[in-house]
């Protein structure tokens, strides 16, 4: 049975003083099936702890047979780039950390070639690094499936669009967007998860994804990576449950997070791990303004 999303339209979000999220109006607890009360209760057992401890903004936790992390971004609190690699090869996370060392969070963000560049469109502080990629019925994940754009806007807040909608809506004038990345396929699309997603698929790899919470007033953004071998559909049911009712894949394999728990100096990505493209970079904002 296709899982069904946590939240109803009138469920109602808070934003802590440290930038983390919890619902105070979890609704329509009168699921039947296991699997969706399994997942309430891990949804409602998240946003306790985070209640309990403003600092954590990352959770482990098994679900559908796999292992995740996410990590929750509150635009008011945080400010979160799109990096580009523009050094004409792979770079690993370190080298992004380098460049930008107050990060407390990097992520792949999307696919890439051989040389680092994006396979579709990439947008760095406003700045249009590759332009939309609209082939379609080419061999991989992104041109199999109906793939989708992440931005961010100039007011900061954050959405996930399907690549047609996206163009037609901008038709290439990017003026109002600080940060894009393209990739795919879409996860879920208006609150549905992909239809061409079977709940039964044998293919189960390490993957990741960023979606956006509906209730949130576009502020908050989740990262997901599977820390365990996963399907498309198990992660866009996960997406769907965090209340993520539009949400994209990232990668696959090549997926790498990191996370910093500490003001340690010495808490940095590892050297010589996976190379990458584009990554996301995550920072505290210094001052941040209250709504």
């Amino acid at each position: 049975m296709m899982a069904c999303p946590l939240f109803t339209k009138a469920s109602h979000f808070k934003t802590t003083v440290k930038g983390v999220i919890y619902s105070n109006s979890i609704l329509e607890d009168s699921a039947s099936d296991k699997d969706l009360k399994r997942s309430k209760r891990l949804l409602i057992e998240i946003y306790k702890k985070i209640q309990k401890n403003t600092n954590k903004k990352t959770y482990s936790f098994s679900y559908n047979n796999a292992r995740f992390q996410i990590v929750i971004v509150n635009t008011i609190y945080n400010d979160l780039k799109i990096l580009p690699n523009t050094t004409g090869k792979l770079q690993g996370l370190d080298y992004q950390f380098v460049q930008n060392p107050t990060a407390t969070v990097l992520m792949n963000a999307g696919m890439f070639e051989a040389n680092g560049a994006p396979v579709g469109l990439l947008i760095s502080g406003q700045k249009q690094i590759n332009k939309i990629n609209l082939k379609k019925d080419l061999p991989g994940n992104f041109y199999s499936m109906k793939n989708a754009i992440f931005y961010v806007d100039i007011d900061g807040k954050y959405y996930v669009k399907n690549s047609i909608s996206f163009n037609e809506k901008f038709k290439n004038k990017y003026q109002e967007i600080l940060y894009a990345t393209q990739s795919g396929p879409i996860l879920t699309s208006e609150g549905k998860i992909n239809k061409d997603f079977s709940e039964n698929s044998t293919n189960k790899l390490i993957r990741n994804g960023i979606g956006v919470v509906e209730n949130s007033k576009n502020n908050i953004a989740i990262f997901i990576i599977a820390q365990t071998p996963c399907s498309f559909f198990d992660m866009a049911s996960l997406f769907k449950n965090l209340g993520c009712d539009n949400s994209m894949y990232l990668d696959g394999s090549v997926s790498r997070l990191f996370y910093k728990h500490s003001n340690n100096i010495k808490e940095k990505p590892k050297s010589g791990d996976m190379k990458l493209g584009p990554v996301f970079s995550v920072t505290p904002k210094v001052n941040p303004v209250l709504h």
